[in-house]
């Protein structure tokens, strides 16, 4: 079934977002949003094409760039920023939803964002996002040496203890490697309220 929706979606917008983002995106209680690491701009194209003031934090100037052509081509409107997550001024009380995609930031700094995320989500505001635990080896992938302190469930839990978990799973799911590769992964997907 949600096969055919994407397949319906993807011809009617030229685009296919994330899933979990096209699951939850109803979710968002208003009109402004931030996508961080959205570099293949589906998600932004998607939201902003769904009426939504989309502003996206990619990590280079070359992938703002990039997302700016195919942005243009699809006829609508998304503000880009070159800006790491830790350096971005989320604000205060300026954000309806932020949604971060396979954001890889080291645990103080993600702790950091977190708390920052907490306080820069407007009151009944959204936080939606998708980490990688880790690449699943197989027959033709080598393993990928663990991440210092893998993200989990738990730490998810702590670090958005200002907010309202009303999702959080882990599973394993197919992702894409720089928009190319297809693997196996195991991640965390989560979706709080403030």
């Amino acid at each position: 079934m949600l096969a055919d929706v994407k397949d319906e979606k993807k011809t009617a917008y030229n685009i296919c977002p994330d899933e979990f983002i096209f699951k939850n995106h109803h979710l968002i209680p208003s009109n402004k949003v931030l996508l961080i690491n959205d570099c293949n701009c589906n998600n932004s194209i998607f939201l902003a094409k769904r009426g939504f003031d989309v502003t996206t934090l990619c990590h280079s100037k070359y992938a703002v760039r990039k997302s700016k052509q195919i942005t243009n081509s699809n006829q609508t409107s998304v503000n880009y920023i070159c800006s790491d997550p830790n350096d971005f001024d989320l604000g205060k009380d300026n954000w309806d939803a932020i949604i971060s995609l396979f954001c890889h930031l080291s645990p103080i700094s993600r702790q950091s964002f977190h708390h920052r995320l907490a306080q820069a989500l407007r009151s009944k505001g959204i936080y939606i996002t998708e980490n990688c635990v880790h690449i699943i080896p197989n027959e033709t992938r080598k393993p990928i040496a663990p991440l210092e302190q893998p993200i989990n469930v738990s730490s998810i839990r702590n670090e958005l203890s200002q907010l309202q978990i009303s999702h959080i799973q882990e599973l394993e799911k197919e992702i894409k490697i720089n928009n190319r590769k297809e693997c196996k992964a195991q991640i965390i997907q989560a979706v709080a309220f403030k």
